[in-house]
C-alpha cells in the first residue's frame, strides 16, 4: 500500500455530543515535550536529569469548509466547539482514529478574499486519559454511518472509470451483474425467511436492472453511477436484515466474499481497469455488509466474540490481498492507465475495521467465559445447569445454552457418562 493511498484528503470530528463533521485538510505538524526533572548539586558540574517521561501530543489543525453551504457548516462547527464539552473522536488523513481536547481556535472570517471556503485554524492535545467509555449503542451506531461514508468514498473511487470505451463500461456491468447473482446464490435462502426483506430485496433488483440501464446508456452522468452503486449496496446488504444469526449469515457472506475475490481480472488491458475499480466496490460492499452482520448479531459468550474477530480479519486480509495483487497487474502500464486500489476509500475502510473490532472488543467483555471440566460421575445435564448456572433461566433458557453449547442430542439429554467434557459459560 503506497503513501498516496493512506493519506485521505478529509479530515473527520465527531464531537463529545456525536455531532459529526468532515473538511477538508491539507497538512499540519504534531510535537510533544519531554518532562523531565533539573537538579542542579553544590560543588558538581552539570546538571542531573530525571527522565519523567513526555507531556501531552501537540496537534495544531487548519482545516477548510468548502460547498454551496460551508457558511453554515462552520457555524455549526464554531459552535459545537464552543458549546460541547469534553473530549473530540478526530479521524485524522494519517494518523487515523484520534481522541483529543480542543485548546483554542480561530475561524478565520474573509468573505472578499477567501469567500469559497471557511478555514479553521485549532490547537488540540492529546490528553492521558485517552479512553473513554462509549456505549455498545453507540459504537454500533458508529459502524452504521462508516459503513455509508466507506459508501461515498468508495464512489469517488469510481472517478477513475474508463467510460469512454463500450467495452469497458459493458465489462463494469458484467461485473455488476455477477456480484448479483453471487448475492443470490448466497443469500437466496436466508433472504426467504422474511416476506419484508425478500419484498425490499426484488425491489432493489430490479432498480438496480434499472439504474445499470440508465448508466449504460450514458456513463457519464455520474448521477446515475452513483444510483446504481446504492442499488448494488442494497441488493448485496439487503438480505442480512432477514435475521440477527451470527453463523448463518456470516457464512453465507463469506462465500459472498470468496465468489467475489475470484473475479479478479488477469490481464491488464482496459476493459479490465473497469472490472478492476468494480470488483473491488464489490469487495467493499460485501465487507461492509460482513460489519453490519456483526454490530446486529447476538452473541453469547465470550468464545463467539473471538471467532467473530477472526473471521473479521481474515475476511479483511484476504479482500484486501486480493484487490492488491490486481494493483500489480497494472504496474507495467503507463501511469495513466495505472489502477491504484483504494485510492480514496482505504482510511475510511480501515476506520471501519477498527470500529467494528472495537464493538467486538466492548461485547467481549459484556459476555461470560468458558469454564470446561470432566464429569467424574454420571450427571444428567438438568441437574448441570441448575449447579452451574443456579437456575434453569427463563423459559429454560440456561438449560437450552447447556444443550447447545455441548451439542447434546438423543439420550445424552438424559443422562452424561463420567468422563464426559462438557463446557459452561460462568459470569
Amino acid at each position: 500500500m503506497s503513501w498516496q493511498n493512506e493519506t485521505r484528503e478529509e479530515i473527520v470530528f465527531i464531537s463529545p455530543e456525536s455531532n459529526f463533521f468532515k473538511a477538508l485538510w491539507k497538512a499540519n505538524d504534531r510535537s510533544f515535550e519531554k518532562k523531565l526533572g533539573l537538579f542542579d548539586l553544590p560543588g558538581i558540574k552539570g546538571t542531573f536529569v530525571q527522565d519523567l517521561n513526555v507531556k501531552s501530543t501537540s496537534y495544531p489543525l487548519t482545516v477548510y469548509f468548502e460547498g454551496m453551504s460551508h457558511y453554515n457548516t462552520a457555524n455549526d462547527f464554531f459552535t459545537a466547539l464552543q458549546n460541547e464539552t469534553g473530549q473530540w473522536e478526530i479521524v485524522h488523513p494519517t494518523k487515523g482514529s484520534l481522541i483529543l481536547q480542543l485548546v483554542s481556535v480561530t475561524e478565520k472570517i474573509d468573505p472578499t478574499g477567501d469567500g469559497n471556503f471557511t478555514q479553521f485554524d485549532m490547537q488540540w492535545l492529546e490528553p492521558a486519559n485517552i479512553e473513554r467509555i462509549i456505549s455498545v449503542d453507540e459504537l454500533s451506531s458508529q459502524v452504521l454511518m462508516q459503513i455509508l461514508n466507506t459508501l461515498e468514498d468508495s464512489k469517488t473511487q469510481l472517478a477513475q472509470l474508463r467510460s469512454d470505451l463500450y467495452a469497458a463500461v459493458q465489462s463494469a456491468l458484467n461485473v455488476v451483474n455477477q456480484v448479483t447473482g453471487i448475492t443470490e446464490i448466497a443469500t437466496a435462502e436466508l433472504a426467504a425467511t422474511s416476506n419484508l426483506v425478500s419484498e425490499s430485496w426484488e425491489s432493489a433488483k430490479n432498480s438496480l436492472s434499472n439504474t445499470s440501464e440508465l448508466w449504460k446508456a450514458d456513463p457519464s452522468d455520474i448521477t446515475a453511477q452513483s444510483n446504481m452503486v446504492d442499488d448494488l449496496f442494497d441488493v448485496v446488504s439487503l438480505p442480512l436484515d432477514a435475521s440477527t444469526d451470527y453463523a448463518t449469515r456470516f457464512s453465507a457472506y463469506r462465500e459472498m466474499l470468496d465468489s467475489a475475490i475470484l473475479l479478479s481480472p488477469t490481464s491488464n488491458i482496459e476493459e479490465d481497469f473497469n472490472r478492476a475499480l468494480f470488483q473491488e466496490l464489490g469487495l467493499i460492499i460485501i465487507l461492509q455488509s460482513i460489519c453490519k452482520i456483526i454490530t446486529t448479531s447476538v452473541f453469547s459468550t465470550r468464545v463467539e466474540v473471538i471467532s467473530a474477530m477472526d473471521a473479521l480479519t481474515l475476511a479483511f486480509t484476504d479482500a484486501v490481498n486480493a484487490i492488491e495483487s490486481v494493483q500489480e497487474l497494472f504496474e507495467t502500464t503507463t501511469i495513466e492507465k495505472q489502477y491504484f486500489s483504494q485510492s480514496k476509500s482505504w482510511s475510511a475502510l480501515q476506520y471501519l475495521f477498527a470500529l467494528t473490532m472495537r464493538y467486538l472488543i466492548s461485547q467481549f467483555f459484556n459476555l461470560k467465559s468458558e469454564k470446561r471440566f470432566t464429569l467424574k460421575n454420571a450427571r444428567s445435564p438438568l441437574e448441570i445447569t441448575v449447579t452451574e448456572y443456579g437456575d434453569l433461566g427463563e423459559n429454560e433458557s440456561n438449560y437450552q445454552l447447556f444443550l447447545d453449547s455441548n451439542n447434546l442430542t438423543g439420550k445424552d439429554i438424559l443422562i452424561l457418562p463420567a468422563g464426559r467434557e462438557v463446557v459452561v459459560y460462568a459470569g
